[in-house]
This record gives structure tokens, sequence and C-alpha cells, in this order.
């Protein structure tokens, strides 16, 4: 058998054109398994290929969803940062506006003070003149004021009492304001602009007064204007301070 083979082959290695013709059929078969092998290769890899652009178009298109998606929310940011600049531009406007109210205002304030002034200093221009007129026509300016007190102004009496004991100067005379109600007598000391000696004139005709009944007293200051601080000492002293204008 092996020497059958050999003859076999020693014919092709002497036959130039049998041996062409086997290497010519042994390379076409050699070449069609490679193409056909190559080809599969290319199949595989092709068909990878088309797996991950399918992965990659997937990715891409979940990518443009969400760049989308960002988009529509920016777009709603912009929206909403928008319609704050224009509420925020409302609210701008609306507080200039009210600056110039407030200024309007503080101006008309202004006048009114100054009407007030010289309003004050005729009072303090009659006083001189006719005390006791002015005295009741403050008394009548505050006239509501003393009614919240359950004080009726009209009835308010001017009298004289006079230091029988020597509380101050023994014999000595003083005018009086006072309203007597219920067991109770209600005490005025009545001024254009009340100062520290309308407290002690006050406080001087308590005493008195007290010296005299029994009864008991609750002291007024009514005033046209006061400073602020008077009308703290006095209602730390027990006064009920009625004033139309209380100076800081």
């Amino acid at each position: 058998m092996s020497s059958d083979v050999d003859i076999i082959v020693e014919k092709i290695i002497n036959n130039p054109r049998l041996m062409d013709a086997l290497f010519n059929r042994f390379y076409e078969r050699v070449k069609e398994e490679l193409i056909v092998k190559k080809i599969e290769e290319l199949e595989k890899k092709m068909s990878e290929l088309i797996t991950n652009s399918n992965r990659i178009w997937e990715s891409i298109q979940a990518t443009q969803n969400e760049i989308k998606a960002i988009q529509e929310d920016n777009k709603k940011i912009w929206e909403s940062i928008e319609k704050q600049r224009e509420e925020t531009k409302r609210i701008w406007e609306s507080i200039q506006a009210t600056q110039n109210e407030i200024k309007g205002i503080r101006e008309e304030n202004a006048k009114i003070w100054k009407a007030i002034e010289r309003i004050n200093i005729s009072f303090s221009t009659f006083t001189s003149r006719s005390g006791h007129y002015i005295e009741r026509t403050i008394m009548n300016l505050y006239k509501e004021a003393l009614e919240l007190h359950g004080i009726d102004s009209s009835k308010v009496t001017h009298g004289v009492i006079e230091d029988t004991e020597g509380i101050v100067h023994k014999g000595r005379k003083y005018e009086i304001d006072f309203y007597e109600t219920n067991g109770v007598i209600y005490l005025f000391e009545i001024k254009n602009h009340a100062d520290e000696g309308a407290i002690e004139q006050l406080e001087i005709r308590e005493k008195i007064l007290s010296s005299l009944h029994k009864k008991p007293i609750k002291k007024f200051l009514v005033a046209n204007s006061i400073e602020k601080r008077i009308k703290r000492r006095a209602e730390r002293r027990g006064i009920t301070v009625i004033a139309g204008i209380v100076i800081e």
C-alpha cells in the first residue's frame, strides 16, 4: 500500500502538468476554505458590529431623550425666572411708588407740624392774655378723650382752695380745676405745653385737696403738647396724661 502511494507521488512529481493541476486544485480547495472561513469571521464581526451599533444607537436615543427632557426643564426654569423677573420688577415699581407716597406723606406731615407749631404759638400768645378761657378751650378740644375716662368736661369746675393745714404754705390759696362724682375727685392741670412744673403744681394741689377732703383723688394732666420724658415721669407718678402732641 505504501509503495503504491509512493509510485503515485513519484509520477506526480515527474509530471509537471499533473503537478500544476494538482497544485491548482489544492490551491482552489484551500482558497475556498479560507474564503468561507473569512466570510464566517466577517459575518460574525458584522453581527457583533450590528449588535454594538444597535446598543450605541439605543444609548444615543436615550441620551437624546435625556437632553430633550433637560431642555424642556431648562425652558420651564427660564420661564419661571422670567416670571420672577417680571414679578420682581412689579414689586420694585410698587416699592418706588410707595416710597413716593411716603415722601409725599412726610412732606404733608411737615406742613401739618408747621401749622401745629403756628397754632401752639397762637395758643401761647392767647394764654398769656386769657388763661382761664384757653384752659376751657383745651378741655373742649380733648372732650372725647376725657369721656373715655368717664369725665364730662362740661362739669369740670374752676375754683380756689386754701392751704389751711400748712401743707406747703399756710394760708396760701391755689386755683384748681376739678370734677367730683361717685365719691371720687378728678383733679386737672391744664396746660398749652406741659413741663415738669405742671407735675409739681398738680401734686401740690393734690396734697392740699387731700388734707381738706378725705376722698380718692385721680390726677389728670391735659395739654396740647408734652415732651415724652415728662409724660413718662407723670405717668410713673400716677398721673393720667391726655395730650395732642407728644414731642420726642
